[in-house]
């Protein structure tokens, strides 16, 4: 499943929770981690992460950090 735009530079992968990637002038910012299928369609991103922010630490938000 690819990133879907969501709202200007915010793009959303849908995982087990919402994976949103936030696009910045350096970089993305990676909000929660579902199970890290996100990972292997990070070349599809316009820029590179550059930090991750899991909003709380049950497993299906952060197993894939």
């Amino acid at each position: 499943m690819p990133w879907q735009p969501v709202l200007p530079n915010v793009l959303r992968w849908h995982d087990s929770c919402n994976v949103y990637a936030l696009l910045g002038p350096n970089g993305s910012l990676i909000v929660n981690a579902g199970t890290g299928q996100w990972l292997d369609a990070l070349a599809e991103l316009p820029q590179p992460p550059a930090a991750l922010l899991c909003t709380h630490f049950f497993r299906d938000h952060s197993a894939g950090a």
